[in-house]
């Protein structure tokens, strides 16, 4: 029967196993900042881009708005200059004071950045928050009248053109009146029920 040599002790290598077990939790610790430093390092980044093209965005739409400023700069100066022409001076006075702001607001969109004006309307909402919000409400509701008064975007799948007021089978104050294609008769109205 072959001998096998006799087992050491745990502790008797040439390392204990309480030196490799530090040295090991040691080298993980190490790992894990190293892990921890990358991904702040990546997040930071990421950060920086999205900021980045997010100014960019900004920039452009900034430009897009100030040449659109000064179009209708331009618009209502060529009006005022017409109304004047027709000797409409109260009306053309008005336009031509609504043109130079404009044209006054394009001068400013062009010569500041994004931060600064942004820091403006900052400072203006804390100096006069009743202006502000009353600004606020003001471009809100110029805003949702433009978005219903513009034609809706229809697609190539859903062209079918929208049936106008008025229109065969309507019924209400604005429905216009039957026609040949309606087989619905006319809705009972005071004037045309029969009083007994």
């Amino acid at each position: 029967m072959p001998q096998t040599p006799p087992r050491e002790p745990l502790g008797s290598r040439s390392e204990p196993v309480s030196q490799r077990m530090e040295r090991e939790v040691g080298s993980a610790k190490e790992a894990a900042s190293m892990a921890g430093r990358d991904l702040k390092q990546g997040a930071t980044d990421l950060a920086n881009d999205v900021r980045e093209k997010a100014a960019d965005a900004a920039e452009e739409q900034k430009d897009s708005l100030n040449s659109l400023v000064r179009d209708i700069s331009q618009a209502v100066s060529a009006a005022a200059d017409e109304l004047g022409a027709r000797n409409q001076s109260a009306a053309a006075h008005y336009a031509n004071a609504i043109g130079s702001g404009l044209a006054q607001f394009s001068g400013t969109l062009e010569n500041k950045s994004v931060d600064g004006m942004i820091a403006d309307v900052s400072r203006f909402a804390r100096e006069h928050p009743a202006a502000y919000i009353g600004g606020s409400l003001l471009i809100g509701m110029a805003l949702a009248r433009f978005a219903v008064a513009s034609p809706p975007q229809s697609s190539p799948e859903t062209s079918a053109p929208a049936e106008p007021r008025g229109h065969a089978g309507a019924q209400g104050p604005l429905a216009g009146p039957p026609d040949a294609s309606s087989t619905a008769p006319p809705a009972p109205t005071p004037s045309n029920e029969v009083i007994r």
